[in-house]
Formats: C-alpha cells, structure tokens, sequence
C-alpha cells in the first residue's frame, strides 16, 4: 500500500471516530431533551401545574 493510500485510509478513520463522538453528543442532548419534556408532561398532567416547577423544568433543572 502506498505512504498516500496510507494516509487517507488514517484520515477517513479519524474522521469517522470523530463523527462517533459527534453522534454520542448529539444522543446525549437528545436524551437530556427527552426527559425535560418527559418532565413537564408530567408536571402538565396533574391536577395543579406549579409554575416555579414548569420553570424549573424547561432549564432543565430538578425541583
């Protein structure tokens, strides 16, 4: 194999470990969104919706 196959084959590599990690953040915040949503579903849901905690919520913080 030639030094510049080589190398291409090294740089399509690394650029396909790079989009890896790319996806596994996106996942990441994708999940992280889910469960706010997941969150204020359920503070929707009941019967009497806190505003601090819809707030709290859609910052993504726990109350």
């Amino acid at each position: 194999m030639s030094v510049t196959a080589s190398s291409e084959m090294t740089r399509m590599h690394e650029m396909s470990v790079q989009q890896g990690r790319e996806m596994a953040e996106l996942k990441a915040e994708v999940e992280r969104q889910a469960a706010v949503i997941g969150r204020l579903v359920d503070l929707c849901a009941a019967s009497d919706v806190d505003d601090d905690a819809v707030m709290a919520a859609l910052e993504g913080k726990d109350e």
